[in-house]
């Protein structure tokens, strides 16, 4: 079976579906699946990118664009958008199935480049992000779906999709089978939809599980770094903890519209590492330095990155919403926080740093729960849907 893996963010970004993007690709390699990954390139990236390639040791067609001024706006996407259809256009001959990685340039390039089956994937609200990446602040997203200029763009989005899917084999993975995000998929998607999680990498559950706050303990915060992450919630923790603590360290990973924010406090205050990106098989290096995760998001599809921190066993301070509800739980193996007051999240990152022993019995709690996401176990489920819609290479 050959299986074309089309992801619009598969580099630089790091985090949710482009990291998963990678991980997959990797996983079904090793399963003897032939993996031809489809991604977008600025040439200024080329040099990274093939060291990119080359790590991984996957066959990747970078599109590649000189006229791209990037990779969010308008019209780097559309040019992107354009050169990703041809591309698919021509690997449709040899092609058993295209898995598209994104709910927008990448499921739409497939659609409408594809002559195969398509899978898409659906994480994050598409409307949402497009409306808010680059805002200070963000609409809470229960008001945010309840506009009729939504409902109506959402009509129409799901329309293009049935349009460009007729008399094509579709259907669409959704990370999680929470109640929210199948509504959230039926506004945009008809038709068969599976629940597949999102994987981490079995070699996290390989870093210690329990690190010694000595120090002063180091807070990790991993995210894109858009209004609905929130960093402006961790960077006032860390500076509250930080009258008490001097030597507590803040680890920011991830960039974005909201890097100012980072910026701004690093020039205020010591003690903030900010690492811009790195490749995916980095993340498990600022785990390991990690004594505690922070992730007060207030709105989220999934939580990869609450997903790794929990495989690699590192406590966490979180916002309580659904989609962490159904792996954590407030006092049994994290703390959970509902609104965004600081001193919430600093008295409990307080107690886990003054006690070993619940940090301990955090750590091994998540971690447990984690394993039903690793990643072979997910890869394999991915193969059977694969089955399913190409039962000539059963």
């Amino acid at each position: 079976m050959r299986i074309g893996i089309v992801s619009y963010n598969f580099y630089p970004s790091i985090g949710g579906g482009a990291t998963f993007a990678a991980l997959l690709s990797g996983a079904l390699s090793r399963n003897a699946v032939d993996v031809e990954v489809i991604a977008p390139l600025c040439s200024r990236d080329a040099e990274l990118a093939e060291s990119f390639a080359r790590s991984t040791r996957l066959k990747i067609h970078w599109v590649v664009s000189d006229r791209a001024r990037g990779y969010s706006d308008y019209f780097s996407r559309a040019i992107f958008f354009l050169k990703m259809v041809r591309r698919i256009q021509r690997l449709s001959t040899s092609v058993d199935l295209f898995h598209a990685h994104e709910f927008h340039i990448g499921f739409l390039s497939a659609l409408c480049g594809s002559t195969k089956p398509v899978l898409g994937t659906f994480g994050a609200d598409p409307l949402y992000e497009m409306f808010f990446f680059g805002r200070e602040r963000n609409k809470p997203y229960a008001d945010f779906v309840k506009s009729v200029g939504v409902r109506m763009l959402s009509l129409l989005f799901r329309w293009v999709i049935g349009f460009l899917s007729r008399g094509k084999d579709v259907a669409l993975v959704s990370y999680t089978d929470e109640s929210f995000h199948r509504r959230m998929a039926g506004r945009y998607f008809h038709g068969k939809i599976h629940h597949i999680p999102l994987a981490v990498p079995p070699e996290l559950f390989d870093i210690p599980g329990c690190r010694r706050s000595g120090g002063g303990g180091t807070i990790l915060f991993s995210s894109r770094l858009v209004s609905w992450k929130r960093v402006d919630v961790a960077l006032a923790v860390f500076s509250k903890l930080r009258e008490k603590r001097k030597d507590l360290r803040l680890i920011v990973l991830g960039t974005g519209p909201r890097a100012d924010l980072v910026g701004n406090e690093r020039q205020r205050q010591a003690g903030i590492n900010h690492v811009p990106s790195c490749r995916h098989d980095e993340i498990g290096n600022y785990l390991a330095q990690a004594t505690v995760f922070i992730a007060p998001s207030d709105y989220e599809t999934f939580g990869t990155s609450v997903l790794e921190a929990m495989a690699a066993g590192v406590p966490i301070v979180a916002a309580n919403l659904d989609v962490y509800r159904d792996r954590l739980v407030h006092g049994e193996n994290a703390f959970l926080v509902t609104g965004d007051s600081v001193r919430e999240y600093c008295d409990h990152i307080e107690v886990l740093l003054d006690d070993p022993s619940l940090r301990k019995r955090f750590s091994s709690r998540t971690r447990e729960r984690a394993r039903s996401f690793e990643l072979n176990r997910v890869a394999e489920r991915y193969m059977d849907v694969y089955r399913q819609m190409v039962p000539s290479q059963s």
